[in-house]
């Protein structure tokens, strides 16, 4: 019978382990159908697919080197129109019916719109345009010592005549020190290179027309009138201009954020912030009340640049000019980065639908460096390489899309997204100090509770007072780390459910966070009533694993805009695995190792533990680090020498120098190895893994480096995940290692006795022992340790009930150390993998000493031993 049980645990982990080495390689070809496959601009060549094609992106006509259209067709002109602060949720109040309606029958989507600091400005959204990349204008320091605005200077009466054009050459200079490597006046050098005609209307216009060395592009002002604006827009159309840019507010729209106090997103700024997920760093906004909080521009000024949209539509549909119209909302208004709108209306009508991106792989959401790259496949022009947006993509039409019932959906989703993005901001630090919080509560509790000298005080010195009080606090450590350990996950899973709607944001993201922690934590515990006494710990641990992965997968529509992923609209990761992923995934996956392999160990087959460790660290490895499912680079450098050193260790292999250096090697040719294998992708279709090996080619890594490990410092200096970090770290040594390291030390140690072996002769693994109690108690020690295999105690110590307890540690350290050395998240990836660990261990330990329960041990409380 127990051989027979043997082969089917070793069948289904054969088949759990065939799953984990093929899934991150079949799930992607199943999914095929569902995502955007190619790069495709809207342009006036565009054909229809059929229904039979499928999910697919629309074809495009690609210029020739020289520029030209290569099937001989005339590309049909563009016409941007900029603004900023019309976000969806403008948009769907009905504040803009002309937008409104033309979004509803086109493309659209979110658009971020990051600069270089947390809010944008009007110029650096226009620098963005015309350096394909994040840029930043000038600011001048405000009353509080932060930073604002400075306005743009009015265009006179041609681009000559202005300012702008310095002024563009002066930010293309300066660009050379920002971190990000912007070259304003990208657009225009492209434009002016391919010969494509192109004229501007305003001073944003004019900035993004700009060449990089001051030549000025043809700009001219904005008439005041939306009806003269309308027909000079429409003449130039008309006279083959191939490009033309509109700055919407440079005639009476919604003011710049120049005054710093007017809720135009000039409000001070620290220029050292970089914001990228939860807890990473310091919050610019963080009090603000997010439910009240502007959600762009309103009232009259809404109006007014919906009304001289109308009018430019009108005047174009009148002359019959075949124009694709690109509206983009591209800068902040409101006192926090928001999510804007953008609308594009190809010329030959493909439908509508949503706009995607390379740079974020998310339907409904793009970048303003994407614009730059579009705007140039439009118009024929070569785009440059080495920017770090693509040219947009979208789906094949679908007739139902345009029915007013799937516009509204579709429009009712843009806003929803951007919503939960703006709402769950400010609610990011509440939710990351409450998870440190309950962690920080839970190794106090244990530190307290398993104190030899305050369980003997809490029991009066009587041993049977003493026992009962121990079995109490064992229990009640018990549960309180399977609920703590569930909150990573339920944080995660709280997205489920639109807490964002709710009338208390606030309050709908504790209800959904309690009612998924309760549901996790109770499985929990049922599983650590049926089964052995690491099962809480496999149960959290494979819930996390599995929410993860199924959202990565499909699309990490959990992981944007919550507080343990990211903010779209800080600009930082859309897709794969974020440094706060990437810490509760690998720290799960050691969890998970460790306890699948601890039965095999002490079986005494060990290779095959080995192999276990080895199968389930390539599944972790690949799902987080394969570009085109998580696409983390930082990963896999820690996760494999991680599960590398488990699996030697659980094989009973001694690490050498020798063994240490071929993990590192081998570790470092698999991250260069996935770097290399992104880069031989066409430009357009790489991640940010390809792009950061060109960087290497051209010279550029040493500023990502750089800027990296400057977050990292800051982040180490400033996050509440360094005090979690601490106090994981002493709860460790007081409990577990310090005990095991001096053992000499147990008898006068207030937490020897955790750690000392059960007094010879109780032997337990054939059933219930009996065992002598102090004070008259009996009890018995139950035929199965915590791990399932009886041979927890009899002589035996919580080294020796747990075999792979100190690998597992040592595997964990290494994990958290290479992560936070190599990624820019810093100290917020040990902290988050012992959010994980600590309440792991708590429940491992406290299942142990509650197995002792009924026999001798040496040392105690409520023993003679001990006193």
């Amino acid at each position: 019978m127990r051989r027979d049980r043997r082969r089917v645990v070793l069948a289904i982990l054969g088949v759990l382990v065939l799953l984990a080495m093929v899934s991150p390689f079949v799930v992607p070809l199943l999914a095929h159908g569902a995502t955007p496959a190619a790069v495709g601009p809207v342009t006036s060549s565009s054909t229809t697919p059929t229904p039979d094609d499928g999910v697919r992106l629309a074809p495009t006509t690609s210029p020739s080197t020289d520029g030209s259209v290569t099937d001989g067709e005339d590309r049909a002109p563009v016409v941007v129109l900029g603004t900023g602060g019309m976000t969806w949720e403008v948009l769907e109040d009905e504040q803009a019916p002309a937008l409104s309606a033309l979004a509803r029958e086109s493309l659209a989507a979110n658009l971020v719109v990051r600069s270089v600091d947390p809010l944008t400005c009007r110029s650096d959204g226009w620098l963005g345009l015309s350096s394909g990349n994040r840029a930043g204008g000038e600011r001048s320091e405000d009353a509080d010592g932060g930073s604002e605005c400075v306005d743009l200077p009015p265009l006179g009466a041609s681009s000559a005549d202005s300012e702008i054009p310095r002024r563009a050459h002066d930010y293309a200079a300066d660009a050379e020190l920002e971190s990000f490597g912007a070259v304003p006046g990208t657009l225009g050098d492209a434009l002016a290179e391919a010969g494509v005609e192109s004229v501007g209307f305003g001073a944003g216009a004019a900035l993004a027309l700009a060449q990089s060395d001051g030549a000025a592009g043809d700009a001219r002002p904005a008439s005041a009138d939306d009806a003269e604006l309308a027909d000079s827009v429409r003449e130039t159309v008309d006279s083959g201009a191939g490009l033309v840019v509109v700055d919407l507010d440079d005639v009476g729209g919604p003011a710049d954020a120049e005054s710093g106090s007017d809720g135009t997103g000039s409000g001070p700024a620290d220029a050292d912030a970089e914001p990228d997920e939860a807890g990473s760093a310091p919050d610019t906004d963080a009090d603000s009340d997010s439910s009240t909080s502007s959600a762009g521009v309103q009232g009259a000024d809404a109006e007014s640049i919906d009304a001289r949209v109308g009018a430019i539509l009108a005047a174009l549909d009148e002359a019959n000019s075949d124009a694709t119209v690109v509206f983009a909302s591209l800068y902040d208004t409101a006192d926090r980065s928001q999510l804007q709108s953008l609308i594009i209306s190809p010329a030959d009508d493909p439908g509508a639908g949503l706009i995607s991106s390379p740079s974020t792989r998310a339907d409904g959401l793009v970048q303003v460096p994407d614009l730059l790259p579009t705007i140039l496949t439009l118009t024929g022009a070569d785009t440059p390489s080495g920017l770090p947006g693509g040219t947009l993509l979208w789906r094949s039409p679908d007739p139902s899309d345009a029915e007013p019932a799937a516009a509204d959906a579709r429009i009712a989703g843009l806003t929803d997204f951007a919503m939960r993005a703006r709402v769950v901001a400010p609610l990011i630090s509440p939710a990351v100090l409450i998870l440190v919080g309950a962690n920080i509560a839970l190794g106090a509790a244990a530190l307290v509770g398993l104190n030899r000298r305050v369980l003997e005080r809490l029991g009066g010195g009587e041993p049977d007072r003493t026992a009962r009080v121990r079995r109490g606090v064992l229990r009640g450590l018990r549960a309180a780390a399977i609920v703590v350990g569930a909150i990573p996950a339920a944080l995660i899973a709280a997205n489920l459910v639109p807490w964002w709607r709710a009338g208390s944001p606030g309050l709908g993201l504790a209800a959904a966070t309690v009612g998924a922690t309760l549901v996790l934590a109770a499985i929990a515990v049922l599983a650590a009533r049926r089964f052995a006494a690491p099962a809480p710990v496999v149960v959290l641990s494979v819930a996390t694993i599995a929410i993860i992965t199924v959202d990565v997968f499909s699309g990490s529509h959990l992981f944007l805009g919550s507080v343990l992923g990211t903010q779209p609209q800080l600009g930082a990761r859309y897709y794969g695995m974020s440094n706060h992923y990437f810490a509760l995934f690998s720290t799960a996956g050691i969890l998970v190792a460790a306890a699948a392999a601890g039965p095999l160990v002490r079986a005494g087959r060990r290779w095959l533990a080995a192999g276990v460790c080895l199968a389930i660290g390539l599944f972790v490895a690949v799902v987080d680090g394969l570009p085109s499912i998580g696409a983390d680079f930082g990963g896999p450098p820690a996760i494999l020498p991680a599960f590398a050193v488990l699996a030697l260790l659980a094989a009973g292999v001694r690490l050498t120098w020798r063994r240490v250096l071929v993990i590192g090697a081998v570790t470092i040719a698999a991250a260069v190895a996935v770097l290399a294998a992104d880069w031989l992708r066409p430009p357009d279709d790489r991640t940010h893994l390809g792009r950061f090996f060109q960087s290497i080619l051209d010279g550029g890594a040493f500023e990502i480096i750089g800027r990296k490990l400057m977050r990292n410092l800051a982040i180490l200096v400033s996050s509440p995940f360094t005090l979690l970090a601490a106090v994981g770290a002493l709860v460790a040594v007081i409990l577990i290692i310090r005990p095991l390291l001096r053992p000499g030390g147990q008898e006068t140690s207030h937490y020897g006795w955790i750690v000392r072996p059960v007094a010879p002769g109780t032997v337990a693994g054939t059933g219930p022992v009996p065992a002598a109690v102090p004070g008259g108690a009996t009890g018995s020690v139950p035929a199965t340790g915590p791990d399932g295999t009886g041979d927890v105690v009899g002589g035996g110590s919580l080294m020796t009930a747990s075999r792979l307890l100190k690998p597992t540690l040592i595997s964990l350290v290494i994990l958290w150390v290479i992560g936070f050395a190599i990624n820019d998240s810093g100290i917020t990836i040990p902290a988050l993998g012992i959010a994980l660990a600590l309440p792991a261990a708590c429940v491992v330990l406290t299942s142990w000493l509650m197995s002792r329960e009924g026999t001798v041990t040496r040392g105690a409380p409520g023993s003679t031993a001990s006193r």
